[in-house]
């Protein structure tokens, strides 16, 4: 069984995926300029959600976020995260497997208009040059597995948490699976089934939600990747992935935050409603 397979080489990586070339650079560069009346007077933090359909699903349709800095000349660096095409490995079928995973320098939504939500940070340079600062060592320790992948909290929404965090912004992104029950509109309010979701006591819904996880891959890694090397792919050995879970008793135990398009978006429409966009965080 899949929950029993605790190293990567048990897992069959199928066939080679290709190498994204957005995912091999080394320096956080502008890859597209605004023009001089776009440009902001302080650097800004753009929190992107994209989706389909106006309310993202569980699978299908579930949508992508991302972040774009952007400085006061106008250079625009949009970058996301993904898990590595180049494994072979479908994550939306081993939903708890942690696998490598890619920044892409642009992201491959960047100029995807699909019901498109912004929510503006504004940033002293000093921030805007940390957070830079930090995605450059999360790409130069990626052989290290700093970009592992899975579909819960290390996911593209999760990778947008944890920028936000550094802004000093706590983003509102965690669902629980009975939010799905339905294609409940996000501003209907919650149906009798979502509300049970909720209701349920919480050690019983994590134990339920883990046990689910660990028969879809809450025990595995994958620890290899294809890189270039000149002009010939290479395999290489990323060290550090950890399983979301190590021990059995971490299913009674531990709590795995679920990251989600929807909840993010529903942040989004809320911090706009409540005229909190933009946040101002020049002291930052």
């Amino acid at each position: 069984m899949l929950c029993r397979q605790r190293k990567a080489d048990r897992l069959d990586l199928g066939k080679r995926g290709p190498i994204d070339e957005r995912a091999l650079w080394t320096e956080l560069r502008p890859v597209r300029w605004l023009a001089e009346a776009e440009r902001p007077e302080t650097p800004v933090l753009e929190i992107v959600s994209v989706c389909k359909s106006e309310v993202p699903g569980l699978v299908s349709n579930h949508g992508h976020a991302f972040v774009r800095l952007v400085d006061e000349e106008g250079g625009v660096r949009p970058i996301g995260f993904f898990p590595d095409e180049s494994t072979g490995i479908e994550p939306d079928d081993f939903p708890g497997l942690r696998m490598p995973g890619m920044l892409l320098l642009p992201d491959k939504y960047d100029r995807v208009a699909w019901n498109p939500l912004i929510t503006r940070v504004i940033l002293s340079r000093p921030a805007f040059a940390g957070i830079c600062a930090s995605i450059e060592a999360l790409q130069r320790g990626k052989g290290e597995g700093e970009l592992s992948f899975d579909l819960l909290d290390q996911s593209c929404v999760g990778f947008v948490v944890r920028i936000a965090r550094l802004a000093r912004i706590r983003v509102e992104a965690e669902v629980l699976l009975t939010d799905f029950a339905d294609g409940t509109e996000v501003d209907a309010g919650p149906t009798w089934r979502r509300h049970l979701g909720r209701l349920l006591p919480r050690p019983l819904y994590r134990l339920l939600f883990n046990l689910a996880l660990c028969t879809h891959g809450g025990f595995c890694t994958v620890s290899r990747q294809w890189d270039k090397a000149g002009d010939e792919p290479v395999l290489r050995t990323i060290r550090g992935i950890r399983p979301v879970f190590t021990r059995w008793r971490d299913i009674w135990s531990r709590h795995v935050p679920f990251y989600h398009v929807r909840a993010l978006r529903e942040w989004q429409r809320k911090v706009e409603r409540e005229g909190l966009e933009p946040y101002r965080l020049a002291e930052v």
